[in-house]
């Protein structure tokens, strides 16, 4: 897993970026580290799920996303809308990305 997480993290950044580039930078509705644990649960989920076929992963991963919103005391709506103010905001997007991987580190060498 840890061999694809720099690659997996360049990708949605890079994405996020071009996305986000000309756009006016809006605040998070979440708390940082609110926001940073669910993105860490998010990825951990879609790790997880990395060798389901497909037909099993999207039915899975419905379970898990409700799981991982019920945990954070969000919803899918108010987790997709700070995505979205990342995309925004590329520079906040890169801090967030960040902690997120240096969160996954931890997790990963914890066991």
């Amino acid at each position: 897993m840890s061999d694809r997480l720099p690659s997996f993290v360049a990708l949605i950044l890079g994405g996020m970026l071009l996305l986000g580039a000309c756009r006016e930078s809006p605040t998070l509705s979440l708390p940082e580290d609110q926001l940073i644990e669910v993105m860490t649960d998010m990825f951990l989920a879609e790790a997880a799920m990395q060798r389901l076929t497909k037909q099993i992963k999207d039915t899975i991963s419905i379970t898990y996303y409700d799981q991982i919103y019920e945990i954070h005391e969000v919803t899918r709506e108010e987790y997709l809308a700070n995505l979205r103010v990342l995309e925004r905001n590329p520079k906040l997007a890169k801090q967030i990305y960040d902690k997120v991987l240096a969160r996954v580190n931890t997790l990963e060498n914890e066991d």
